[in-house]
């Protein structure tokens, strides 16, 4: 799981979880190493304390309640600018604090550099909707526009409990070849555009094995980054595969 859910600032896939998945206590063992060492390996999937991978369901709030809250938030914020009117004065960010991402649209929208304009962009729904016709891409977002309705969800909370879940990101590292790397800490791993030479190389004019031997960049480093737990790992998946260069 670790691989699986790590964020992918930590080099990970990061992967929403939507079910009940254990993480099992091969994974968690270096969050709490005692002086006895490590008595017993348990291979598979189990876990005596049942600590579960955070389930999206706790971050994301069900529509009925959105829905409520959107209907106090805007009320209280007609009244806040009834105030600020009366007393002369505009709204600052203090007043709307706690309400500044709730609601439907978010309160936030009203605040963007470029609300005066959006106020005239009519029929964006629909148009939204429209693109399926348009653009190839599907769009499962087709019902929400980031500028008018803000950002719908939020999932930061939802990354640190899962890197608390999965040990920290020091028990994560344990995972990693972040120890053969002699850092001596963890806070300069960017690991989003890993470095500018794959960005440069991409324009170039390169011969097809080149650009397939680019693309694989990403992949062999994956592979190489979490070799310690892909390489002790009993892999199993449907059929016999060999992993990258790990010799699995």
């Amino acid at each position: 799981p670790v691989v699986f859910y790590t964020p992918k600032e930590l080099g990970g896939l990061g992967m929403l979880s939507m079910g009940h998945v254990l993480i099992p206590q091969s994974d968690l063992r270096w969050s709490k190493q005692t002086d006895v060492g490590i008595t017993h390996f348990r291979s598979g999937m189990s876990h005596e304390e049942d600590q579960l991978i955070p389930n999206l369901y706790r971050y994301i709030q069900p529509w009925e309640s959105e829905f409520i809250d959107s209907q106090r938030v805007w009320a209280e914020y007609a009244l806040k600018r009834q105030e600020a009117i009366a007393q002369n004065r505009r709204l600052t960010l203090e007043d709307l604090e706690d309400s500044w991402d709730r609601g439907i649209p978010r309160i936030n929208t009203l605040f963007q550099k470029d609300r005066h304009t959006l106020a005239y962009d009519k029929g964006w729904r629909v148009r939204t909707d429209f693109k399926q016709y348009q653009v190839l891409k599907q769009n499962p977002f087709w019902w929400t526009h980031q500028r008018h309705d803000g950002k719908l969800w939020n999932l930061n909370n939802y990354r640190t409990d899962m890197i608390q879940a999965l040990g920290g990101v020091e028990g994560i590292l344990e995972h990693t070849l972040f120890k053969g790397t002699y850092f001596p800490t963890w806070e300069g791993l960017f690991w989003e555009k890993a470095s500018g030479f794959e960005e440069s190389m991409k324009w170039k004019k390169l011969t097809n094995a080149q650009r397939s031997g680019l693309n694989q960049i990403p992949n062999r480093r994956f592979t190489l980054w979490w070799s310690p737990t892909i390489n002790r790992a009993n892999v199993y998946v449907g059929f016999q595969v060999q992993l990258d260069l790990t010799g699995i």
